[in-house]
């Protein structure tokens, strides 16, 4: 019993570092390339983590901002981004009902959607653009159709 509850706690960390923690990584990989302070910046200011972004971001290619494909900059973040919010969702509410996981993968995608909306509106600091838009959009249904049903156990109680 102790060798299956093993296993099954290595695939939930497996689970996690790819569904989650890579796609992260790759998010904040791309910001290192980037000239322009973005919203991550403050978040590491935030966290005493100014110095260590500087001195990553001094690190990667010079002129790779140049370089780069304007997606590569700007949208490939905010869907990685999108990516990562359903695929938590998902992780967090597998074992929980349908109704559960549809109402938490919706309010998911309200917020995925409504950062970008509300860059629009003033609401959210930076700028917004109808190709992020459409990039989370698709990369949180990527998220949600890509995931196995074998992940999901449905349990139909509430």
């Amino acid at each position: 019993m102790e060798t299956s509850r093993l296993r099954r706690t290595g695939r939930v960390t497996a689970s996690i570092v790819l569904r989650v923690v890579v796609p992260l990584t790759m998010g904040a990989g791309v910001y290192l390339l980037r000239s322009q302070p973005t919203v991550a910046d403050g978040w590491a200011n935030a966290v005493g983590m100014h110095d260590a972004v500087t001195r990553l971001r001094s690190l990667a290619l010079v002129g790779a901002e140049e370089r780069a494909p304007r997606w590569l900059l700007g949208t490939l973040p905010d869907a990685l981004w999108a990516f990562v919010v359903a695929q938590s969702i998902l992780l967090i509410w597998s074992h929980g009902s349908r109704a559960a996981r549809l109402f938490w993968s919706s309010l998911g995608l309200c917020l995925v959607l409504g950062w970008e909306l509300g860059q629009a509106l003033h609401v959210v600091r930076g700028t917004f653009d109808v190709r992020d838009l459409l990039a989370s959009a698709a990369a949180y249904a990527l998220a949600l159709i890509a995931t196995p049903s074998s992940t999901l156990r449905i349990k139909e109680s509430v």
